[in-house]
């Protein structure tokens, strides 16, 4: 799942819980030997007692998500050459957070909206563009998004110059 950057003190402090349950695991993971839970006759409960209720439960219910939410202050630490790349390369998809903008692809379709969603999970309030498209990498993605937001900024400019033209017909003006 991708988040904003910067989310409502009450969200901030539900994702920092789970960042802490999450950090917990997977330190444990690293250092995991499953032979460990095992004796000789099957499951060795004692050992597993011994483990927090996080890590028991994540053990046993393997296909929980897990989501990784980046915050300001890792996207200023892991700052590079790299991202500075990709802010040249798809200038529009790096500016249209800041307008408000954002994007997302959900069952074959290429989506952006502006606002935050309806209160009904991945449903923006506005959709100002999409288009079907099969996407198989997140190049492909960010190129596809690229040329949305330039439809979108295209269509502004056009707009602008349409009312411009109406407005100078109107009042008599070439």
């Amino acid at each position: 799942m991708v988040f904003p950057i910067e989310l409502s003190m009450k969200a901030n402090t539900y994702y920092a819980e789970l960042k802490t349950l999450v950090d917990e695991y997977l330190d444990f993971h690293k250092t995991f030997d499953r032979s460990t839970l095992y004796g000789p006759r099957g499951m060795d409960f004692k050992v597993i007692q011994g483990l927090s209720q996080n890590i028991q439960y994540r053990l046993f219910c393997p296909q929980t998500e897990v989501m990784y939410r980046l915050t300001k202050d890792d996207v200023d630490k892991h700052k590079s050459e790299s991202a500075t790349a990709i802010d040249q390369i798809f200038p529009l998809c790096a500016k249209a957070y800041q307008k408000g903008m954002w994007a997302s692809y959900h069952r074959g379709k290429v989506k952006v909206c502006i606002g935050n969603d309806t209160g009904e999970r991945g449903i923006p309030q506005k959709i100002l563009a999409q288009v079907s498209h099969d996407v198989k990498s997140l190049h492909e993605y960010l190129c596809v998004c690229e040329a949305l937001f330039q439809m979108i900024e295209t269509n502004e400019k056009y707009q602008v110059l349409q009312k411009t033209l109406t407005s100078g017909l109107i009042n008599g003006k070439n």
